[in-house]
């Protein structure tokens, strides 16, 4: 074989080890690509090499046939240290890895004798205790871990005993979240050690044979944590060691961070390893490691591990989500949903055809008696990354129309630039569904790019055609008998609703339009549905009960709400589709209104509904609570009096999706990187679109990571910095409004800007750190002169308020 064909089968062989790696270990896929490129190499053959000989027995027809294949590898091991030409792709790359860097061929060997010792035992012949399975970890993942630090040529004894401790996490935890395959396979679950399971209750013995009962939940619960616990024990012994390891041996102890990410999703579900809601939280890789891959900030050296066992206790019921907030993202969408299997849904619709003349509907509503059903329907974002917000009102323009509104009392506020936008698959068509029809047919442009304001808005409200600039002129003309719908949905804060051209909607300016519509006694009754992240602040402790009106939020006053039907997620959008397509509570409302009779069904009825689906089914795992403020009294009135009745929509329902079904979904403040990252995800590799994308979201995080520690620096410098997080953040009672002055919190977020940049929709989650720096009473000069110390001679680029406005 000459030369160039030599290179060109070594080049081929590393792009299967790649492959191999990406495929099947995506986790560490990832956290490879840390690596400096000297390393890189080797890693991805050694990893391969791990993949192939993990996946040896699960992939063969017959264990002999994979026990033979790892017999074969360990022959092939003295084969390559012998020199001699082996024609495996993951041999050949390990071969020329080890031509190259000094890999001991004793770890190779102890990780292929280790996988063959454990392929050769009988699945009732369990280990004795967790330290045979520790000892397993080490020989199959510290191994890993030790060869990479090798193949860099890097010698610490630090890094060797961090890189000991993550592999036996890592080991330990993959095991256990391996329990339900091998359990369906074998009927057994021979990785929880006799000592353990007969401390739980689950250890059987009969002639001389053993094993572990399948019978008690609880006790298999309390044998995972038990597991669980040790792997906790060796993160932090690995964090221990954060201190001493040299920089360079940093990229490689990575893997920490996905161990963290399985030891986090085992919490949320209280250990139980057969939650079906266990594989959706593992695949929510942690968004830490993109991090670390575009920022290099090495987080697993600073990330949240209990620090005790009691401290994993007290974490047992927590949410992955919480704990992580910038995760539910990104590798969700690039891992290949095919690999991780889809849930099949199951037709819904089995009960017998109604019409609308059947015994029991309600006669036709005198007009004069109900009044005119006048809406408001605001998408208060732009860019396709914010499709669903879009996709939202004009599936609910659907509605109403549908329900005998009349379009001359519909206004609708939406960007629309999204139906003829470059990346929709489906030029002028907006769907809010993965099955779903156009919505976009029809939606009168009433109020549209530049004309998306607050000002107009509140215009629109009160029916003043004088004030409103631009647009179609139309604005709610309603007399006292009038009922009021209004739906926004977009980005939020604690107090504030954002909308496409700034400022954003501030709730003390929303609450007096109220207030003013109320007093001009131009309508009878009015409901508000609001989707947005920290949509409950804007009313909590703002919203009067006696201006006859009715609002629900799609979440509390200190959460995210969500975003769903979004790519790599279950459901999931057509392939085509690179963005979300609608919002949790969003959907739950227009889906439920769909599917039912509006004549019959109560306000309150639908509010139940949406707050079980909302709250995923009162699991709050990636939900939000939802809530209600002001004249709870008319909750009780049927929903035709506001989103009119289609008699249709009782036979013939959007989809085939269950809606008792738990859905996949993103934090909104997230969905914009997931949107990039599958811009980054499909453009072709090589191109200098893909570089551009990738700057763009290295750049975006940079802008996001500069506000937090801005914020950070604020609280340190004026509260001390002990206090100084915990005040920033701090929620005051119910009762009260989220700020006293609210002039000063429009004056401060103004400040802000003017020195660090605009806030964007990932930032206005720190408002209420402004509001409660004015509820302190901090003077506007003292919060100058920290604002020149953080963010001094910064160059903000694309986010400087000259170039995006002031958000207040």
């Amino acid at each position: 074989m000459n030369g160039a064909s030599t290179s060109a089968s070594l080049r081929s062989a590393f792009s299967y080890c790649v492959q191999e790696v990406r495929n099947y270990d995506y986790h560490h896929y990832l956290c490879l690509l840390e690596l400096p490129t000297n390393m890189r190499k080797a890693a991805f053959a050694l990893r391969a090499f791990n993949v192939e000989t993990a996946r040896a027995m699960d992939v063969a027809s017959d264990p002999k046939i994979g026990l033979m294949r790892l017999l074969w590898w360990q022959e092939t091991i003295d084969k390559i240290f012998a020199k001699k030409l082996i024609e495996q792709p993951t041999a050949q790359a390990l071969a020329s890895v080890i031509s190259e860097n000094k890999i001991s061929k004793a770890w190779l060997k102890r990780s292929v004798d280790a996988r063959i010792n454990d392929a050769s035992r009988e699945v009732t012949s369990l280990p004795e205790t967790i330290g045979e399975l520790e000892q397993y970890a080490e020989d199959t993942v510290s191994t890993l871990l030790y060869m990479t630090l090798q193949a860099g040529g890097i010698k610490s004894t630090a890094a060797d005993h961090a890189a000991s401790h993550i592999g036996k996490a890592s080991g330990l935890l993959l095991l256990l979240k391996s329990l339900p395959y091998h359990g369906s396979r074998s009927r057994q679950l021979s990785y929880i050690p006799a000592k353990v399971a007969a401390k739980h209750g689950l250890l059987w013995e009969e002639g001389g044979q053993r094993g572990i009962r399948m019978d008690s939940r609880e006790g298999i619960n309390e044998a995972v944590f038990e597991m669980a616990s040790v792997a906790n024990d060796h993160l932090m012994k690995a964090r221990q060691l954060a201190g001493t390891v040299p920089a360079e041996a940093v990229p490689v102890l990575l893997p920490a961070v996905p161990a963290e990410v399985v030891l986090d999703s085992l919490r949320r579900v209280n250990f139980d390893v057969f939650d079906p809601r266990l594989p959706r939280a593992t695949i929510l890789i942690c968004f830490r490691v993109l991090e670390n891959v575009l920022l290099g900030s090495h987080l697993f050296l600073n990330g949240a591990v209990p620090n005790s066992l009691s401290s994993m206790a007290n974490h047992r019921n927590k949410s992955l989500v919480n704990s992580t907030p910038l995760l539910l993202l990104i590798f969700l969408l690039v891992l290949d949903a095919p690999a991780y299997g889809r849930t099949a849904r199951l037709n819904r619709w089995e009960s017998g055809i109604r019409l609308p003349t059947d015994r029991g509907e309600p006669a036709e509503d005198d007009e004069a008696e109900v009044g005119t059903r006048w809406a408001v329907l605001v998408a208060g974002s732009s860019g396709f990354g914010n499709y669903r917000h879009q996709a939202d009102v004009c599936h609910a323009y659907q509605i109403l129309k549908k329900g005998g509104l009349k379009e001359e009392n519909i206004v609708v506020f939406m960007y629309d630039d999204i139906a003829s936008h470059e990346f929709n698959p489906r030029r002028g068509v907006i769907i809010n569904h993965p099955q779903g029809q156009d919505v976009y047919a029809g939606v009168p442009k009433d109020y549209t790019g530049e004309q998306v304001t607050a000002e107009n808005l509140y215009a629109v409200l009160l029916g003043d055609k004088d004030a409103v600039k631009g647009g179609s002129g139309k604005v709610v003309e309603s007399k006292p008998n009038d009922r009021i719908f209004i739906y926004y949905s977009d980005h939020g804060g604690p107090g504030v609703l954002g909308m496409p051209n700034l400022p954003f909607l501030f709730a003390n300016d929303f609450i007096e339009v109220l207030k003013k519509k109320h007093a001009s006694g131009s309508y009878k009754e009015m409901v508000i549905y609001v989707e947005a992240c920290e949509s409950g602040s804007v009313f909590q402790g703002m919203m009067p009960e006696d201006l006859n009106i009715y609002v629900t939020t799609a979440s509390n006053a200190e959460e995210s709400s969500w975003g769903t039907y979004c790519p790599g997620m279950e459901p999931s959008p057509p392939p085509e589709f690179i963005t979300c397509l609608g919002d949790l509570y969003s959907v739950a409302w227009m889906e439920d209104s769909e599917t039912h009779n509006l004549k019959k069904e109560t306000i309150k009825q639908q509010y139940e509904a949406v707050k079980e689906r909302t709250s995923n089914f009162n699991t709050y795992t990636a939900g939000s609570h939802v809530m209600e403020y002001g004249n709870k009294s008319i909750k009780s009135e049927k929903l035709y009096l506001y989103q009119g009745y289609d008699p249709a929509s009782v036979n013939f329902p959007p989809n085939n999706f269950r809606l008792d079904t738990h859905m996949d979904v993103v934090n909104q403040r997230d969905a914009d990187l997931l949107f990039l990252w599958q811009r980054h995800k499909t453009a072709k590799d090589d191109s200098e679109k893909k570089a551009e994308i990738l700057k763009q979201i290295r750049e975006t995080m940079e802008h996001r990571v500069h506000l937090d520690n801005s914020i950070e620096l604020i609280g340190k410098v004026l509260f001390g910095p002990e206090k100084g997080s915990n005040f920033l953040n701090s929620k005051r009672p119910a009762h009260l409004p989220l700020v006293d002055d609210w002039e000063c919190l429009k004056s401060l977020v103004r400040l802000f800007e003017s020195h660090c940049g605009s806030l964007t929709q990932y930032g206005m989650k720190h408002i209420r750190a402004f509001a409660n720096v004015c509820n302190k009473g901090i003077s506007t000069s003292a919060l100058e002169e920290v604002l020149v110390a953080a963010c001094g001679g910064r160059n903000n680029g694309p986010w400087t308020p000259s170039n995006r406005g002031y958000s207040a």
